[in-house]
């Protein structure tokens, strides 16, 4: 199930993995990395269709 209450957010997870006692740097460095690639990757390979659409968006009466 998607909405239970063990389910959480990338983000909320990789924040999750923050403790008091310990930080281990590494899991958090690899969490944070797997949460931000795919919006990087998706950001440049659509970058000429966002582009297009913000001075499509800037053009008057056209």
């Amino acid at each position: 199930m998607l909405a239970g209450r063990e389910t959480r957010t990338p983000p909320v997870a990789v924040y999750n993995m923050i403790s008091f006692d310990q930080l281990s740097w590494g899991p958090l460095a690899a969490a944070a990395l797997i949460v931000t690639a795919p919006v990087l990757l998706l950001t440049v390979l659509a970058q000429r269709q966002i582009v297009a659409g913000l001075t499509a968006g800037a053009v008057k009466g056209g």
